[in-house]
C-alpha cells in the first residue's frame, strides 16, 4: 500500500510541473481588436529569467499510455530524474498490483452460506508461487543485487527479523517449508477431528523439522533452534522474571536438547508406560545439570520463578504491597504446609475424619504464619487463590 501511494504522489508531482512549466511558457492572450483596454500604471520590474526548458523533460505518459514492458517502463522512470530507490519502490508496487489483480481473479465469489471450495494449501502454494515469480522479475530487471536490497526485503529475506543470520536461498526455502507444513496441519484439522490426527501432527512436526536440518547447516541448524524450536519457547515463557543472559539461556537449551525426548519423536509413543518412565529420566537428568551448572541458589531461584504457586504469590504480593522477601517467605511456608499436608493424607493410619482435622489445623496454623509476615489482607487473598496449588497441583519437576 505504501509503495502504491508513493507511485500516485511521484505521478501528480510530475504532472503539476508539467503543467506549471506548459502554462507558464504560453504567451498571454491578445487584447480583442478595435477594443481598448485601460491598464493602470505598471511598476518597471527586471525582466523574469527562464530557467527550465520544456523540451529538457521527457513528455509525461498516463497511464494508459505507460509501457506495458517492464524493462521499458524502467528505462521511462529513469528518464524522470528519480533515485534508483525510488525507481525500485514504483517497479515494486506495479509488479504487486499486476498480481493482485491475478489474484482477484481467482478468489471466489463469495457465498454466506458456503465454506470456500478452495483448499487452504492449494491457495498457499498459489501464493508462494507468485512470490518465486515476482523474485525472478526483479532479478532480470536490476541483477542478483536485489536479493540483499532493503526495498525488497519482504520478497529476498522473509525471516528477516528472527532468522537473519541466514542467507536469501535460505530464507526463503525455510518460509515455504514451513507455511506448506502449516498448510497441511490446517487442512487435517478441517474435518472432523479423531485422535490419530494428533499423531500425524507430530510426525509431520517431526519430518518438517528433519528437511529443515539438512536445508541448514549445523551452526545454522542450531540457531534456527535457539529461535524456533518448542524447547526455546517453552524456555522463554517459563523462564520469564527469572534473570538471566544470553550465554546462560544456550547453555542451559544445550542441556535441555541433548538429554530430552522429543514428544512425536520416532519411538516415543507417550502412551507407552515405558516411554514415559524414560522421559521423567531424561527430565530428572536435565534438573541436575542444570542444577550442577547454575549452583544451588541460582537453581533455587530458577524453581521458583517456574513454580505457578510463586507467580499467584509475586501477583498478591504487588498488588498489597509487600517486598520480595516477604513473597519469598510466604512461598516457603506454603510449600512446607503443602508437604505436611501431603504427609497426612498418605497417612493411612489415620480416619478420615482425623486427616480432615489436621489438616485443617494446619490450614489454621499457615494461615497465622503467612499473617505474620505478609499482613492480614495479602494472608486471606492467598488462602483463598493458592488453596488450589497446596492441594491439587502435582508434583513440581524441576526448572523447564
Amino acid at each position: 500500500m505504501k509503495n502504491l501511494l508513493l507511485v500516485i504522489s511521484i505521478t501528480v508531482n510530475v504532472f503539476l510541473v508539467y503543467t506549471f512549466i506548459n502554462l507558464s511558457s504560453e504567451d498571454p492572450p491578445a487584447a480583442s481588436q478595435g477594443v481598448e483596454v485601460e491598464r493602470g500604471p505598471v511598476s518597471e520590474q527586471p525582466p523574469l529569467e527562464r530557467t527550465v526548458d520544456r523540451g529538457e523533460e521527457p513528455p509525461l505518459l498516463q497511464p494508459e499510455d505507460q509501457p506495458s514492458d517492464h524493462f521499458e517502463y524502467l528505462d521511462y522512470l529513469r528518464q524522470q530524474d528519480l533515485s534508483e530507490s525510488e525507481i525500485k519502490q514504483i517497479l515494486l508496487a506495479r509488479i504487486d498490483s499486476e498480481y493482485k489483480n491475478l489474484e482477484r481473479e481467482q478468489t471466489e465469489e463469495y457465498r454466506y452460506w458456503q465454506n470456500p471450495s478452495r483448499d487452504r494449501k492449494e491457495m498457499m502454494l498459489q501464493q508462494l508461487a507468485w512470490a518465486a515469480e515476482k523474485r525472478d522479475i526483479l532479478r532480470e530487471l536490476f541483477g542478483d543485487s536485489v536479493m540483499d536490497d532493503p526495498v525488497f526485503e519482504d520478497l529476498f529475506r522473509p525471516l528477516n527479523k528472527k532468522l537473519g543470520f541466514l542467507s536469501s536461498d535460505a530464507q526463503i526455502a525455510l518460509q515455504e517449508l514451513m507455511l506448506t507444513s502449516q498448510a497441511e496441519t490446517s487442512s487435517m484439522f478441517g474435518r472432523g477431528f479423531i485422535r490419530e490426527y494428533r499423531q500425524d501432527r507430530l510426525t509431520a512436526n517431526e519430518s518438517m523439522l528433519a528437511a529443515i536440518e539438512e536445508l541448514l547447516t549445523p551452526e545454522e541448524f542450531l540457531e534456527y533452534q535457539l529461535r524456533e524450536s518448542r524447547t526455546a519457547n517453552m524456555m522463554r515463557r517459563s523462564m520469564d522474571g527469572y534473570d538471566y543472559g544470553e550465554q546462560e539461556f544456550r547453555d542451559i537449551f544445550a542441556i535441555r536438547q541433548s538429554t530430552e525426548i522429543r514428544p512425536g519423536q520416532s519411538g516415543s509413543d507417550m502412551r507407552d508406560p515405558q516411554v514415559r518412565a524414560e522421559l521423567q529420566s531424561a527430565r530428572a537428568d536435565v534438573d541436575n545439570q542444570i542444577r550442577e551448572y547454575l549452583g544451588e541458589d541460582r537453581y533455587q531461584e530458577l524453581e521458583r520463578v517456574q513454580d505457578p504457586l510463586y507467580r499467584s504469590l509475586q501477583a498478591i504480593g504487588e498488588r498489597y504491597g509487600n517486598s520480595e522477601e516477604d513473597v519469598i517467605a510466604a512461598y516457603e511456608i506454603t510449600t512446607n504446609s503443602k508437604g505436611q499436608i501431603d504427609e497426612i493424607r498418605r497417612n493411612q493410619s489415620l480416619s478420615s475424619e482425623q486427616r480432615r482435622t489436621e489438616m485443617q489445623e494446619l490450614n489454621e496454623q499457615t494461615l497465622e504464619e503467612i499473617e505474620a509476615v505478609v499482613g492480614e489482607e495479602a494472608a486471606r487473598s492467598i488462602q483463598s487463590n493458592a488453596a488450589q496449588f497446596r492441594y491439587g497441583r502435582p508434583e513440581h519437576r524441576g526448572p523447564r
